[in-house]
C-alpha cells in the first residue's frame, strides 16, 4: 500500500500502474479516467481491507519468489521519478540487491484469470516497462500467485525504444490534457458521462433556466423518440418470451433449430433491507446508512415540454 507521501507525489505524474490507462489498455479504465485523477475531479484513492489483503499475499508471493530464485529484493521507500521525464513515475514492489532486475507482484483472482491465459498482459506489461525505465534495470520479473495456489514468474526484458516512446506518450498527455486542463477524447457515451458527473457534481439551483435552441430541442425530441421505441421493444420482447416459456411449460428448457432455451427455477433474491432491519432489530441507524452509502451524484429527467412546472426536477439531485 502506498504511504501518503508517494499518494501526494502521485499528483505530479503518472505511475507505472496507471500508465495502461492513458495507452488504452486497461480493461476498466481509460485515459478520461486518468485525466479526471490527475486533475483533482476524481475521489483520491483509498486503501480498504482488501487491498491490505493484497498487500500481504503479493510481499508472501515476492518472498516465495526469492526463496526460488535466490534474488533478494529490497522495496525502495518512496516512488521515483524519471531522470529526465518529470511526469513519469514508479512504485516498483521489489529492485534486485545483487542483480540487474525489478519486480512486481500480482494476485490474481478468480474474475482476473481470463486476462493472463495467453501470457502477461499488456497492461500489465506497460507497467512493467515504465518501472525499468524509471530504475534502469535491465529486466523485470512479474511474479503473478494465479488462482491462489500456481505461482507464475513472467520476464519482461528492457526495450530502449519502446521506453523512449512510452515516456513520451506521458510527457504529451500530461503537457495536453494535464497541464492544459483538457479532458482527453472520449471513446464512448459512457466515459462522456462520468466526466460530465466529475466537472457537474451539483448544483444550489432550484429552478431550470430557459433554453429555446433548436438544437438542443432536437435531442429531446429524438431522446423522447429513443425511449418510446426501447419501451415498444421491451413489451415486444415480453410477450415473445412468455410465448417461449409457455411453449417450455413444465420442461426444463428446449432445444433445436431455435437454439437453446431453458426456463429453469431459482431462490428468490433476498431482500436485503428486511434483513437489515431485522437484525438492527427495527429501523436501521442514520448513521449506519449513510456509512454504507455510495457516492452521490445527479439523476437526469426529461419531461414533456407540455409541462413546465417540471423543468425544476430536470437535474435533481440523486
Amino acid at each position: 500500500m502506498l504511504s501518503a507521501e508517494q499518494l501526494e507525489i502521485r499528483k505530479t505524474g503518472i505511475g507505472a500502474s496507471e500508465v495502461s490507462e492513458l495507452l488504452e489498455l486497461n480493461p476498466y479504465r481509460g485515459p478520461i479516467d486518468l485525466w479526471l485523477a490527475k486533475t483533482g475531479r476524481a475521489a483520491p484513492w483509498e486503501g480498504s481491507a482488501e487491498t491490505a489483503i493484497g498487500d500481504h499475499l503479493e510481499a508472501f508471493a515476492l518472498a516465495l519468489y526469492s526463496k526460488r530464485t535466490g534474488h533478494r529484493l529490497f522495496r525502495p521507500k518512496s516512488t521515483m521519478r524519471h531522470a529526465e521525464h518529470e511526469h513519469v513515475l514508479a512504485s516498483p514492489d521489489g529492485l534486485g540487491r545483487t542483480v540487474d532486475l525489478g519486480a512486481e507482484a500480482k494476485i490474481v483472482g478468480a474474475r482476473m484469470m481470463h486476462h493472463w491465459e495467453h501470457g502477461l498482459p499488456d497492461y500489465v506489461r506497460t507497467q512493467a516497462i515504465q518501472n525499468m525505465a524509471v530504475t534502469g534495470r535491465a529486466r523485470w520479473d512479474v511474479v503473478a500467485l494465479i488462482g491462489g495456489t500456481d505461482l507464475r514468474t513472467f520476464t519482461v526484458e528492457r526495450d530502449v525504444e519502446l521506453e523512449r516512446d512510452l515516456c513520451e506518450a506521458v510527457e504529451d498527455f500530461w503537457r495536453s490534457h494535464v497541464a492544459n486542463d483538457v479532458p482527453p477524447p472520449f471513446r464512448s457515451a459512457e466515459e462522456r458521462k462520468r466526466y460530465l458527473r466529475a466537472r457537474y457534481p451539483g448544483s444550489a439551483a432550484t429552478k431550470g433556466r430557459r433554453c429555446d435552441d433548436p438544437l438542443i430541442a432536437e435531442a429531446a425530441d429524438r431522446l423522447r423518440e429513443i425511449a418510446s421505441e426501447i419501451a415498444a421493444l421491451k413489451v415486444e420482447e415480453a410477450s415473445l418470451e412468455a410465448d417461449l416459456c409457455d411453449y417450455i411449460g413444465v420442461d426444463y428448457g428446449i432445444e433445436g433449430s431455435c437454439g437453446k432455451a431453458i426456463w429453469y427455477p431459482r431462490a428468490g433474491a433476498p431482500s436485503w433491507k428486511e434483513i437489515a432491519e431485522e437484525l438492527a432489530g427495527g429501523v436501521v441507524p442514520a448513521e449506519i446508512v449513510d456509512r454504507h452509502r455510495g457516492e452521490p451524484g445527479r439523476t437526469f429527467r426529461l419531461y414533456d415540454p407540455k409541462t413546465p412546472k417540471s423543468m425544476s426536477r430536470k437535474r435533481r439531485m440523486a
